[in-house]
């Protein structure tokens, strides 16, 4: 059995990620199966309603499965 590794995920493929900072805007996480790239998951798709505070939400270490919505290479 082979696994084929890609450069940059898919528009709507789900992933496995790891939270690795957190800001007032949302948190960056490491894509674990692309090699380090990063992506941003914005404040506004961390939960329904207002988040005041996302670390309340997602702390830095932990495991997320997270769907992909937009990419920009080269960024």
């Amino acid at each position: 059995m082979t696994t084929e590794v890609h450069e940059l995920p898919e528009v709507g493929e789900i992933v496995v990620a790891t939270i690795a900072k957190i800001g007032d805007h949302g948190a960056y996480a490491t894509l674990d199966e692309y090699n380090g790239i990063q992506g941003f998951l914005h404040v506004s798709e961390i939960a329904h309603g207002w988040v005041r505070n996302v670390s309340k939400f997602v702390k830095e270490g932990e495991k997320k499965v997270l769907l992909v919505k937009k990419i920009r290479a080269g960024r």
